[in-house]
Order: C-alpha cells, then structure tokens, then sequence
C-alpha cells in the first residue's frame, strides 16, 4: 500500500513537472512569436495592395479605352456602390460574429481574383457594369478586415501596425511604377495581374494565425455603440473631406491627366510618388502621434492636403504634378493611422471589424456613391483641374470645423 501511494505520489510529481515545464515552453513559444516580425502579414499587404494598384489605377483608363464617357465611368462608380454599401454592412457583422475571423477574408480573395479574370469574358457597357459592381463588393472590404485582424494579432506584440501596414505602400509603390511601364497602353491585362496578386494573398492567408473570438468574448453589444461614440463620428467626418478628395483623385484625375501629356508610365509614377511618399511617413507617424496630439497632426494633415489638390489645379506640367502629389504621403498615413488606431483602441473588440467597415462606409463608398456621378461630370465638362480645386477649398473649410470642434476633446481623441 506504501508503495503504491509512493509510485502516484511520484507519478503526480512527474505530472505536475512535465506540465510546468510544458507550460514554460509554450510561453517561451508565445514570447518568441510576439517577438518575431509577422512576415506573412506583411506579405499579405504587399500583394493586396499590388492588387489594389493594379485595378483601382487603371480600370477607368481600360473603361475610357473602350470608348465609355467619363459621365459613364461615373455612372458605373456611383452606381456600384449601392451593391457595395450592403456588402460591407453584412461582412463587417459576419466578420464580427465568426468563430475565425480569418475564413471571411479568404473568401473574399477567391471571389475577388475568379470576377478579376471574368473581364476577359465581355467588353459591352452592362457586363463591365456588372463586374465592376462584383468585384468591388468583394475586394473592398479586405482592407479594413485585414486591418481588423492584424491590429488583434499585434495586440501582444512589440511590433506597431505601421511597420506592417508598410508592407502595403511598398506593394503598391512598387507595383503601380511597374505596371505603368509594362501596360503600355494596353490596360486588358490589369485583369490577370490582378488576380494573382489576390491568389498570393489567399496562399499566404492560409500561414496567419486564426484570429478567434472566445466563447466568453461574445457578449451583446449594440451596433448603435458606434454611432453613438460622438469623437468617433467627428473624426470619421473629417476623414470623409480627405477621402472624397482622394476618391475622385485616383477615379478621375487620371484620365484627365492623360490629356495633358501623361500615358500609362507616367501615370504609374504619378500614383508610385504619392505611395512612395508613405514610407518615410509610417516610420514615424507613432512618434508624430505622441510628440503632437491626434488634433494637431490631423490639422496638419488637412492643410498639406488642401495645398495637394491646390497644386493639382494650378500645375500643368507632367513632371511638377508628378512630385507635388508626394504630399499625399503625410496626409493619407495621418488620416489613416489615426482613424485605424482609434477604432482599435476605443471602440469595444466585439465592434471593431464593423468600426473598421462603417469607416470605409462613410468614406469610400459615401464618397463614391454620392459624388462619383457628380466628380464624372465635372471632369468631362470643367476638367480634372477644376475638380480638384473644389476639393481644396473643401479641405479648407473641414479642416477649420475640425480644429474649432477638435481642441476641445484633445485629450478624448489621443489614443497612444
């Protein structure tokens, strides 16, 4: 009898080491992982944002080159969005409410790349229409789920989400210089392009870790939370001024551009200097972030804008357009940085892929669905100059309202 208590006894010892010791190597596992720089992430946003380059610059030069109208291409922009608008409601409550997270955002980079290939299958008015429509519905909202799950998986890391999010100004720099050269003219092959960056992406998807919401996690939390988070609401409305700006920047002020000189090459580099410009941005902006204020630098960031579109009205040389967008840079990594953290830091973890949906919402698609017939026109009739001088004044004028509403919640909207 004393010799069996001795043996489970020691049995039990043996357990109880083994399971500290096990407990130790996965910490130790865990620790290494925080540490350890998260490549694939990183992959991913370089081939997401390719994909990005690739269609968003040169799709309404491929409509242009099929003898639409700008009025047309604006129809299309405007229309589409009311598809999209419903998609990205439904995704972000699906994204929210799946047990991996990570399932949502696969789907959408298959869906996304099969519609990319489907433009080979007709070139008439309604079924580009169509596509259009589809493909958008899909890819747009990968950036802000993506966003979603790599801010989680940072949580309990050393890394910022700047370093990681590099990784998709660089895909993008990069891609939209070469590509702008390689096209020559001929924008058909956007389509396959597309498509296997968002095949890349998918491989590498299947390498993250799975983001997962715990049974314990899942309380009842209201959508209205984040219509009522009133700092949240200001910042996503001063976003909506830059990002109106920018929508009928990249929608519209290439075609006009080519009318004044520019051809495909010169376009890619016109769009690689402003993304180029990021780089340098993100390496500091969290230390912008903390020396300034979240109301200083976003004003700041309204200003350099305001001046961007400005420019964009008074030059008319290729080349001088080309580097005075460099200015794009501080503007879209302040607007983006901030609006992203935020989320991530003040709106509760079951809201957070629906935060990040409602701010594309109300910018991206409010921005195209109202004003992308409107910006369609003007560029035809007035030109891309006059349209962009609109978009300055404004800038102007939200910036002023933002920094009358902003200084006196500075310590409410700092969130590092």
């Amino acid at each position: 009898m004393d010799e069996m208590q001795r043996n489970t006894t020691a049995g039990e010892v043996a357990e109880q080491i083994t399971g500290k010791t096990a407990g130790q190597a996965s910490a130790r596992q865990a620790a290494g992982n925080a540490d350890r720089f998260p490549m694939h992430l990183f992959w991913i946003y370089i081939f997401s944002f390719a994909g990005q380059a690739i269609f968003n610059t040169y799709i309404n030069l491929y409509m242009s080159s099929l003898g639409f109208s700008t009025s047309q291409i604006g129809t299309v922009v405007s229309v589409s969005t009311v598809v999209l608008f419903a998609s990205q409601i439904g995704l972000g409550i699906l994204s929210d409410r799946v047990q991996i997270k990570n399932r949502v955002v696969q789907g959408l980079y298959l869906a996304s790349a099969l519609t990319a290939v489907a433009f080979y299958l007709s070139e008439q008015y309604w079924a580009v229409f169509a596509l259009f429509t589809a493909f958008n519905a899909f890819f747009v909202p990968i950036m802000p789920l993506n966003d979603n799950i790599t801010l989680q998986l940072l949580e309990k890391s050393r890394w910022d989400y700047g370093m990681v999010r590099m990784g998709g100004t660089i895909g993008y720099a990069v891609t939209v210089a070469v590509v702008g050269f390689v096209l020559r003219d001929q924008y058909g092959n956007i389509f396959w392009m597309t498509g296997v960056a968002l095949l890349l992406c998918l491989l590498l998807s299947g390498r993250v870790q799975k983001v997962q919401l715990p049974k314990e996690e899942k309380k009842k939390v209201s959508y209205r939370d984040i219509i009522k988070n009133k700092n949240l609401i200001g910042l996503l409305v001063f976003n909506l001024a830059f990002t109106l700006g920018t929508v009928l920047f990249n929608n519209y002020y290439p075609i006009y551009f080519v009318t004044i000189g520019g051809d495909s090459g010169y376009v890619g580099m016109l769009m690689f200097v402003s993304a180029a410009a990021e780089v340098p941005c993100l390496f500091c902006i969290h230390k912008i972030v903390r020396r300034m204020g979240t109301v200083p630098m976003l004003a700041l960031a309204g200003v350099v804008t305001a001046v961007r579109w400005f420019l964009m009205f008074f030059l008319h040389d290729p080349l001088l357009i080309t580097l005075a967008n460099a200015l794009h840079g501080f503007g879209y990594t302040a607007f983006n940085y901030s609006i992203v953290n935020y989320i991530n830091r003040k709106v509760p973890k079951e809201l957070r892929a629906s935060g990040q949906m409602f701010n594309i919402l109300l910018g991206q698609v409010f921005s195209k669905c109202v004003f992308g017939y409107l910006g369609g026109f003007i560029c035809q009739y007035l030109g891309g100059d006059v349209m962009m001088l609109w978009m300055g004044i404004v800038m102007v004028l939200a910036t002023v309202v933002f920094v009358i509403w902003g200084m006196g919640r500075r310590e409410e909207l700092q969130f590092l």
